[in-house]
């Protein structure tokens, strides 16, 4: 049975934040070159990758299984560096 659930990540980084958050905010679909071990592929399916409503399709590892996931960006706050994502199907 499917079901809606919200999920806060928080870590810490060993890098500039604000480049940190810029990745997050501009460049998510470079992760499988930045993170191979974790993600294997990530496409833009809609939108410029940048704004509010793009759409992308993630290919990922986790321990023990494979997985897929669409994704859309619902928000970007630039005022405290806080970028929102609304996993659409699993």
């Amino acid at each position: 049975m499917a079901g809606v659930c919200q999920a806060e990540v928080e870590t810490e980084v060993k890098c500039n934040p604000h480049k940190f958050y810029e990745m997050m905010k501009y460049s998510l679909h470079h992760l499988p070159t930045i993170f191979p071990e974790g993600f294997t592929d990530a496409q833009i399916l809609e939108g410029d990758g940048k704004s509010e409503g793009t759409l992308r399709l993630w290919k990922y590892i986790l321990p023990g299984a494979q997985g897929t996931s669409i994704d859309a960006t619902v928000q970007t706050v630039n005022k405290r560096a806080t970028a929102c994502f609304k996993v659409l199907h699993v």
